[in-house]
């Protein structure tokens, strides 16, 4: 076989994750045939496949073929050390590499973000010389997984400051850590600067705000970002559920009736156990548990059989007697239903 039409066909077998027809493949080329792009081709497949143990046993018989390991051959392998969370393994490689470069920085980096190791991140990162965003956010991301909410934002701050463009990912880490460290105003300034820059905000970042929001029982921060998002993108139960749970933390169990009746009203979204539980939370805070009862067994009578399950879970926990009125009225409308009887 053609080491060149080889080479094609182990490329497209990673493409659709299928890397035992790229082993079979590189085992057909005869000896001198191998060079370090069938090389690297296979190893790209092991990384796909997070076959970090693979990858690694190729890479030391590259030698074998008489062929030289390439850059690209070591990052190769290094990203697959760091989708199967082996930091050490990659900083290993990194050091034994020749000629790293900013993508062997930002492989090992992210082996490091994988594994919440914030501290070999951050002295990797010193030790770069070429720092891009993408070097930068791996470390951002690092330390937000390791919730070191101060050292993610240092690194933004450093990343503004060198001039270099900043992108979605690196400002989404340090909202992500500064939510997950009960820093709400952090948050909500960063999700800001964002925003300033024009850049389209996705779910995964307004969650991420609304939580810390949602936290410091800020509310009507949190419904302030509802709206944002509802006018921006397709929200989920989810962005209803974390702005609920915020009224309930501030005891505004009226707007958190209103939320729960716009859930409602929705096409396509329909309260979970999450909703019902900070509602009853909300309302039972103030005294007034049985209210969010009733409409949540008002609610049923147009629901499926998810929002039944839900509804009998937390009726259950809050209130024992108002669950078993609450089955038999369900029993009576699947009665109702199935059979056309009153």
């Amino acid at each position: 076989m053609d080491t060149l039409v080889c080479v094609k066909a182990i490329s497209q077998s990673t493409k659709v994750a299928q890397w035992l027809l790229a082993v079979n493949l590189f085992s057909g080329l005869a000896s001198e045939q191998r060079d370090v792009c069938s090389y690297n081709a296979l190893l790209s497949s092991y990384e796909v496949a997070q076959e970090w143990q693979r990858a690694s046993d190729l890479l030391s018989e590259v030698g074998c073929d008489r062929v030289q390991a390439d850059v690209i051959s070591f990052n190769t392998t290094m990203s697959a050390y760091g989708k199967s969370m082996c930091w050490e393994e990659a900083l290993q490689l990194l050091s034994a590499s020749d000629a790293p470069n900013v993508i062997s920085y930002s492989s090992a980096l992210t082996a490091c973000e994988r594994s919440a190791g914030w501290q070999q991140a951050l002295a990797l990162l010193s030790d770069t010389r070429d720092r891009d965003t993408i070097v930068y956010s791996a470390a951002i991301s690092a330390c937000e997984k390791a919730d070191q909410w101060q050292s993610a934002l240092r690194l933004l701050f450093e990343l503004e400051k060198s001039g270099k463009k900043s992108d979605l990912i690196a400002y989404s880490a340090a909202i992500s850590a500064c939510e997950k460290g009960r820093q709400w105003r952090q948050a909500l300034q960063l999700f800001r600067q964002l925003r300033s820059k024009g850049w389209r905000v996705d779910l995964i970042t307004y969650h991420a705000v609304l939580s810390a929001c949602e936290n410091a029982g800020k509310w009507q921060e949190a419904l302030d970002l509802l709206r944002a998002a509802n006018h921006e993108l397709q929200i989920s139960t989810m962005t209803y559920n974390v702005a609920i749970s915020a009224c309930e933390k501030a005891c505004q169990w009226h707007v958190a009736l209103a939320l729960f009746a716009d859930l409602s009203r929705t096409p396509l979204l329909a309260p979970d156990e999450f909703t019902f539980s900070a509602l009853l939370m909300a309302c039972a805070a103030v005294g007034k548990a049985r209210l969010a009862l009733a409409l949540v067994a008002e609610l049923c009578d147009r629901s499926d059989a998810v929002t039944y399950e839900a509804s009998l879970r937390v009726a259950a926990h809050h209130d024992p007697h108002q669950a078993v009125a609450l089955l038999a009225k369900l029993k009576a409308d699947f009665v109702r239903r199935t059979f056309g009887k009153p």
